[in-house]
């Protein structure tokens, strides 16, 4: 069930060494396999707290890929079910491992098997694929719909893991939505050349709903304004795709 691939297939850019994800099953990730066939995936970090930055290549054409997942407030229970067991997980993979490490989930799917993780495989899988790094490698760790990036940061006799994810809680009203969508458009600001947003909704009852009168307008009103400096902005529920600008006729 587990995945993990060590940065080999290495390219450079800016002179960094880079690694592309592509190679190594992240297409096939809750968010990238609902949007489309990428050359090169390279991730980048966070952009801002929970929001995570990707540059990305498709038939040629470079462009950002901003991504951030959302779980309604009413079905937080479940996320937070998930975290305490992530984060034990970190610990308990951190008391074998030498040195400390940075992971990120990337991604993850509450409806492709989690119920089914063996969580003593996972950490397990972490501590294997710790072992082949040098300070400053990294590797994409997969299990089932699971996806995060392991880095080796420096070594020591002892090990640590600092955990980091881009879900975040939506405790406002659905007809807020808007105010995701407008935080992902100025955060991203700085970035120069074309960019895509993608939202992951994690919810069982989703929060985008289009034809919900005021979440509909709100949203028209946000698109009309901003939406230029996108080229698309996709909102992700379960197996559906949806392209917000597409979807509100918006150019």
């Amino acid at each position: 069930m587990g995945v993990g691939q060590r940065l080999s297939g290495r390219s450079r850019c800016g002179g960094k060494e880079t690694m592309n994800l592509v190679q190594f099953n992240f297409q096939t990730s809750p968010v990238i396999s609902k949007l489309f066939r990428f050359e090169s995936i390279i991730y980048r970090g966070e952009l801002k707290p929970k929001i995570q930055h990707f540059e990305t290549v498709r038939e040629g054409e470079t462009f950002h890929l901003i991504t951030t997942t959302l779980i309604r407030k009413e079905e937080s229970l479940v996320w937070k079910s998930c975290l305490d067991m992530l984060e034990f997980t970190m610990k308990t993979a951190a008391a074998g491992m030498q040195g400390l490490f940075g992971f990120d989930l990337l991604a993850i799917d509450f409806g492709k098997g989690i119920d089914h993780f063996n969580w003593n495989d996972l950490a397990a899988l972490i501590v294997n694929r710790s072992r082949k790094l040098a300070v400053g490698e990294e590797v994409l760790i997969q299990y089932g719909s699971l996806f995060g990036m392991l880095k080796k940061r420096v070594s020591e006799t002892w090990g640590k893991i600092d955990f980091h994810t881009a879900v975040e809680v939506f405790g406002k009203d659905s007809a807020q939505f808007d105010l995701v969508i407008k935080k992902l458009i100025n955060d991203s600001a700085e970035l120069t050349g074309a960019k895509i947003i993608a939202v992951l909704d994690l919810s069982q009852d989703p929060i985008f709903k289009f034809g919900l009168e005021e979440q509909t307008e709100r949203l028209a009103k946000l698109l009309a304004s901003q939406a230029s400096q996108v080229m698309d902005i996709y909102v992700i529920h379960r197996d559906k795709a949806v392209e917000l600008k597409a979807q509100f006729g918006v150019d």
